[in-house]
């Protein structure tokens, strides 16, 4: 009985060091070292309708130059790949902000927004400039955050949200998931 207990905790030790193929490498291909990422773009139209009654598009001044310094911090930070000028890196991003919502989520009995949701979203496009084909394209890439009023100054809601959309840009990038 004890040989058994003892094989038994041999396989459970063997199964939890095999893992389940998760990695923390990146799935980059070893041969991109370099990345530029070029300025994004303002590309909101206020002017266009929601089809959420609930969504407010908003205008949100410099939030695309916000954008591309903390995408090229994260690349910085991260490491993996090296924040070049264009004509010297394998890869360059390029995008535009598409939209920034403002989104009431907890509103009052006497119909006052008292949380609201921010929502930036972005598409964007990493290319290679070697085979001068695209790695990948996302049209929908969002970042946000949330603030109560009264409680928290919504510009800096707005750099969380910054923050959480080039997170998820440079996890795209590096993870290529």
């Amino acid at each position: 009985m004890r040989t058994l207990r003892v094989l038994l905790g041999i396989a459970v030790c063997a199964c939890v060091l095999a893992g389940c193929g998760y990695s923390l490498r990146s799935l980059l291909p070893s041969d991109y070292q370099h990345i530029s990422v070029e300025s994004f773009a303002n590309a909101i139209d206020i002017t266009q309708e929601s089809e959420d009654l609930y969504r407010y598009r908003t205008f949100y001044p410099n939030i695309e130059i916000d954008l591309t310094r903390e995408i090229i911090e994260r690349f910085n930070v991260d490491g993996r790949l090296t924040v070049t000028p264009q004509g010297q890196a394998e890869l360059v991003m390029s995008g535009k902000i598409t939209d920034f919502i403002r989104q009431p989520l907890r509103v009052t009995d006497d119909d006052r927004a008292e949380e609201y949701r921010l929502v930036i979203v972005a598409e964007v496009a990493l290319k290679d400039t070697r085979t001068n084909t695209y790695l990948w394209q996302e049209s929908q890439l969002q970042g946000e955050a949330t603030y109560f009023t009264g409680r928290t100054n919504e510009a800096q809601t707005v750099a969380l949200a910054v923050k959480d959309l080039a997170k998820r840009i440079v996890e795209r990038t590096i993870e290529n998931w």
